[in-house]
């Protein structure tokens, strides 16, 4: 079950949120075994963001979490399509969106405990 926690640094209407949530859950499937049917969105808006000190009014940090491993070719290509696609829907800059992945061996989910090796 992959887990996307977006936060953006300004305020989104419920219909930005579905067209988001949406797009993300299309993109996910550029990783092999991935589906939107087994993603969770979650998305923070109205963040405060600072780089080098200075506050940054117009920005997005995505923290993508992943149940196992997943190919460096395949992580890059979600990340950019990611980028490009949240860059056009709300309007942020390509250079202010940033995004973190990480792969987890264990995963809890339904009262099921998951190991990477299941999967």
């Amino acid at each position: 079950m992959p887990m996307i926690n977006l936060q953006v640094s300004f305020s989104l209407s419920p219909k930005e949120k579905d067209n988001v949530a949406k797009e993300l859950g299309q993109l996910i499937s550029l990783m092999p075994g991935r589906s939107e049917k087994y993603l969770m969105v979650s998305i923070t808006d109205g963040c405060t963001f600072y780089l080098a000190g200075e506050k940054l009014d117009c920005a997005a940090f995505m923290d993508l979490r992943l149940l196992g491993k997943e190919s460096e070719a395949g992580q890059e290509m979600f990340v950019v399509k990611a980028q490009e696609s949240l860059s056009g829907l709300l309007n942020i800059p390509v250079g202010n969106i940033y995004t973190n992945i990480l792969e987890m061996p264990h995963w809890g989910a339904r009262g099921i405990y998951e190991t990477a090796n299941n999967f």
